[in-house]
């Protein structure tokens, strides 16, 4: 059931800001968006040889309009507060540190299937979180891999997951078997979001036959 009264903004448990006020606390430039100091380096700006900043940010995998749908989406949801997040896709921690600062989870997990280690800038920002914030990733695993998606949930999470975020591999196969492993493991009222589902599949990404592109 839902209320339609207006009693004003509603502030996070625990003192926290509302989502309000954490996308007007974005600065975005032409090749990067600014929170609190953290910069994440826009990945669609990559090609501009002025944007170079070196290993001193985030790269982040995401585009002002996949942010304003979310800024869009939790203006109508102002009370949902993850404890338990659990996310899909790493690459270089952009994407962690950035949902780490708007939901403020007190568990934030991530998965990559991607052999590969944090960067320094990671650290520093995990290093940064305060003592009851806690953020952690997994390198090699294969989202598809049911066995060891349980695995870490069972091992990292003391009650079910409000919000599972999946930007790994956007195929069929891959996001299925995630998501019929961990949807039942979100508390109900939980969210489970796929993101950018239809990029795989736009003609820039899909190889053809013969292996060339023109």
């Amino acid at each position: 059931m839902c209320s339609l009264q207006d009693n004003g903004p509603k502030k996070f448990a625990e003192g926290q800001d509302t989502y309000s006020d954490f996308f007007a606390s974005l600065s975005w430039e032409r090749d990067r968006v600014i929170r609190g100091g953290w910069v994440f380096r826009l990945e669609s700006a990559r090609d501009d040889p002025t944007c170079d900043l070196r290993e001193n940010c985030f790269r982040l995998h995401k585009t002002k309009q996949l942010i304003d749908e979310y800024q869009n989406y939790l203006s109508r949801e102002p009370d949902f507060r993850p404890k338990n997040k659990f996310e899909l896709g790493i690459w270089e921690g952009g994407s962690v540190a950035f949902w780490s600062e708007c939901f403020r989870p007190q568990m934030h997990v991530a998965v990559d299937i991607l052999q590969k280690a944090d960067t320094e800038y990671f650290k520093s920002y995990v290093r940064s979180r305060e003592p009851a914030q806690h953020v952690k990733t997994y390198w090699g695993v294969d989202q598809a891999d049911r066995f060891r998606l349980k695995q870490i949930v069972e091992s990292e999470f003391n009650s079910p997951l409000d919000l599972v975020i999946d930007d790994a591999s956007h195929t069929y196969k891959a996001t299925k078997t995630s998501f019929e492993t961990l949807f039942p493991m979100l508390r109900p009222g939980g969210i489970y979001v796929i993101e950018d589902w239809a990029w795989v599949h736009w003609k820039e990404f899909v190889e053809p036959p013969n292996g060339r592109r023109r």
